[in-house]
This record gives C-alpha cells, sequence and structure tokens, in this order.
C-alpha cells in the first residue's frame, strides 16, 4: 500500500489548482442559482445540476466544486459525523452573476479578485504580473519551484492563461486581446446638412465624445460646429431616450423664436 502511494505521489505530485478556468467556474456557477438560488444544497445536489452521471461524480465532478471554491464562488459547510457536504453560492458569486452589465466596475473588481484568490494563482502573479513568459519558461518554473509534475503544469498554464485573460489582469497571457489606445482617435466633426435637423447634428456629434470621459452624473460641454459658427450646449450623461425627447421638443418649440428667416424656408 506504501508503495503504490509512492508511486503515485511521484507520477502526479502537482499542488491543487483550479480544474477548469474563472469563466467556465462562472458558467458552473450561474447553474447553480438558476437551479437552486442562493439556498444551501448537497454537493451530489449540483453535480446533479451539472449533469454528471452519478457513477461519475467522484473524480472530474468533485475537483469541479473544488475549483469553484478555489475562486471563492462557492463556501461549503461539514454536515453530521459522515461529513456531508452542503455547498452555498457566496456574496461574490452573486455578485459576479447578477450583474448585467459585463463591463460594470463592480463586477470586474469581483472577477479580478475571484481570479487571485487560489494560492497557486497568487504564486504566480507575485511571480511574473502581468507580463507571463513562454510556456517553456513556466513549466520549469512551476516543476522546479513549485513541484508541478509536466502534465499538471501543462494543464494549469492553460487554465491560468484563460483566468487572467477572462479576468483581463494583464497583457501577458498568449493571443491576448490587444490594449484599447489610450487615446482613442476622435472621427470627424460632423457636417451640417442645409435640410437637417439640429438634433441629427446633436447626435453626430456625441460619437466624438471620449468615452473615458463618459461617467454617470458627469455634463458634457459640446461644441457643435454650423455654417461660420459654434453652438454650445451642456448636456447631463447618462440621458435617457424620453429625456433626450423631451429636449429635442423643446428645441422645436423654441425654434421660431431663433431662427431666422424661417417662413421662407418653409414656403
Amino acid at each position: 500500500m506504501n508503495e503504490m502511494k509512492e508511486t503515485r505521489k511521484s507520477v502526479d505530485r502537482s499542488p491543487a489548482y483550479p480544474i477548469i478556468d474563472l469563466e467556465a467556474a462562472i458558467t458552473r456557477a450561474r447553474v447553480i442559482y438558476e437551479r437552486e438560488g442562493k439556498n444551501p444544497v448537497h454537493v451530489t445536489t449540483v453535480l446533479s445540476d451539472w449533469g454528471f452521471p452519478e457513477g461519475q461524480r467522484g473524480g472530474k465532478g468533485y475537483r469541479t466544486v473544488s475549483a469553484l471554491l478555489k475562486f471563492g464562488l462557492l463556501q461549503s459547510e461539514r454536515l453530521g459525523s459522515k461529513g456531508h457536504r452542503k455547498v452555498a453560492l457566496t456574496r461574490r458569486a452573486l455578485s459576479v452573476i447578477l450583474e448585467p452589465r459585463e463591463d460594470s466596475s463592480d463586477r470586474m473588481q469581483a472577477v479580478r479578485e475571484a481570479a487571485l484568490t487560489p494560492k497557486i494563482h497568487q504564486a504566480m502573479w507575485e511571480k511574473y504580473g502581468s507580463s507571463l513568459p513562454s510556456d517553456i519558461e513556466l513549466r520549469k518554473w512551476l516543476i522546479t519551484e513549485k513541484d508541478f509534475s509536466e502534465s499538471g503544469a501543462k494543464s494549469f498554464i492553460k487554465e491560468y492563461r484563460n483566468t487572467a485573460r477572462y479576468a483581463k489582469l494583464g497583457e501577458g497571457t498568449e493571443e491576448a486581446e490587444k490594449p484599447e489606445e489610450s487615446s482613442p482617435p476622435i472621427p470627424p466633426q460632423p457636417q451640417p446638412r442645409a435640410n437637417g435637423s439640429r438634433d441629427s447634428a446633436l447626435r453626430q456629434t456625441d460619437s466624438a465624445i471620449p468615452q473615458a470621459d463618459l461617467k454617470p452624473g458627469n455634463h458634457r460641454d459640446l461644441q457643435i460646429p454650423l455654417v461660420g459658427k459654434t453652438a454650445e450646449v451642456r448636456l447631463p450623461y447618462p440621458m435617457t431616450q424620453a429625456e433626450w425627447d423631451l429636449m429635442v421638443s423643446i428645441l422645436n418649440a423654441m425654434k421660431p423664436g431663433l431662427v431666422t428667416g424661417l417662413e421662407s424656408e418653409e414656403d
């Protein structure tokens, strides 16, 4: 028996790491919420919700539950002397899966915290930050310094890169998306049309506003180019469609007092 344990340890001696990446773990958490809500449920119920057959839960199924625990998306408690467990979604998991805007700052903060919760993820981040070296170099470090097996290192590198990319931890992942330009190019100013409406010019000019400045509660001072002159207007952000329509209708009502030659144009 001891020889079998020693043999197994020499073949697969990798430290614990999530068997699935963070995006997949969040998808699993969402399934739990849709089936069970916020209620604590038995692990076997979770595995059933995920579609694991009863006879195939001992390996990948329980390791998948363990991955959600490592990311801080699940919390567990043991029940009774036999050690039966129930798990429930954490507040972090709920803040991620219930936020409709995937790019909201609160959601992304929770996602990044989850990405760096596993201890081996913390070690990777502390060692390399956002500038990961090649897979070859990573495997050498994991095997020699962190006691990973060859297959374990390969599997973990793939999981970590996917998680780092999903959580937008940095630019050091393979095939990572190119970073956005710090100063997005300003599109050409809209040209007024002879018979065009003032509100259409406002809509076109809005596209030239740097998106980084568009934050709830802000006001935007817009300069709208006209023929030989410039109109200035201050708008709140964000505006609802109803507010926009109301503003346009008020401008149209003020039109007779602002526009010269109106009668000749209408004739």
